[in-house]
């Protein structure tokens, strides 16, 4: 599967602009269930895949780390391409690397809010 990189990037451009998150540098790591597992695991210790896991800047780098097959697999469920999948995944994980929280049901809702209108300024939704 060809990864629309450069829609990616958008997506991280759009979050950033949107959360004015103090970030110099982002990295975002495409992997799978496997290694996505192995994180989960070791840093949340959740031995199951997840799509994104995130950590949040330090001196302003930001480490993101999303499954394409968990994306994948989500994508089929709400019914939209794969790249939109990602797309809101990568929103979702900047929103934590710029602090944001989803334990609280208000917080999850102030999330998904951002994470669509990501979606909805690049016309993905």
């Amino acid at each position: 599967m060809k990864i629309p990189e450069n829609l990616l990037q958008r997506a991280a451009e759009v979050t950033l602009s949107l959360c004015r998150g103090e970030i110099q540098e982002l990295d975002i790591i495409l992997t799978d269930d496997a290694r996505i597992t192995e994180l989960n695991a070791a840093y949340l210790s959740r031995a199951e895949p997840t799509d994104v896991i995130a950590f949040e800047a330090e001196e302003g780098i930001g480490e993101l780390f999303v499954s394409v097959e968990t994306a994948a697999r989500q994508a089929r469920e709400h019914g939209h391409d794969v790249t939109t999948e990602l797309c809101f995944l990568v929103a979702h994980g900047i929103l934590h690397v710029c602090g944001m929280d989803d334990a609280e049901p208000d917080q999850r809702a102030r999330m998904l809010q951002l994470q669509k209108q990501v979606l909805q300024q690049m016309s993905l939704r």
